[in-house]
């Protein structure tokens, strides 16, 4: 007899499981996950902001995420507009550990297709870490920078109370 589980894995996701040392059991598949939330903030230059599809990965010390689709702002109605903070959270992701770096890409789509990202906050849900990539890149405006990857670091426990030192994005 078999545990009963209600845990869906993508079949992309089902072979980097192991890398993450998770247990398969029968079709059954068990993973220690959390929720990340997501602060991106575009940048303050003239056509700073895009229509385009947003997609991120996170990667941390125990892998990389799958793709994450930003599609609907918990903050904005129109996203990625000039020196705006956007907010997304994302669940059911498997539990990366320390994050260290994301990747981030638009599909270029829409009359804006040209976004200059300043930065992102990554709270981790379970743990309450919070990491911060600064980016101060162009995605879209040369054919060949199609996206980013920006390094990033955990902030000191106490210093980011709902992020409201904001300082870290300044140049």
């Amino acid at each position: 007899v078999y545990p009963s589980c209600n845990i869906f894995v993508p079949f992309e996701l089902h072979f980097s499981l192991f890398e993450w040392g998770l247990i398969v059991l029968s079709k059954c598949v068990f993973f220690s996950a959390t929720s990340y939330r997501i602060t991106v903030h575009t940048g303050d230059v003239k056509d700073a902001g895009t229509q385009s599809n947003v997609s991120v990965e996170l990667f941390g010390k125990k892998g990389k995420s799958p793709k994450l689709k930003l599609d609907k702002s918990e903050t904005y109605n129109t996203k990625f507009c000039r020196d705006q903070l956007d907010i997304f959270t994302v669940y059911n992701i498997p539990h990366l550990g320390d994050l260290h770096k994301i990747q981030v890409w638009h599909d270029r789509t829409g009359p804006k297709h040209e976004w200059f990202v300043k930065g992102f906050y990554v709270e981790d849900k379970s743990t309450r870490k919070v990491y911060f990539f600064n980016c101060n890149a162009w995605i879209g405006r040369d054919a060949d920078k199609q996206d980013i990857k920006c390094e990033g670091f955990t902030l000191p426990e106490g210093n980011h109370g709902e992020f409201s030192s904001l300082t870290l994005f300044s140049n």
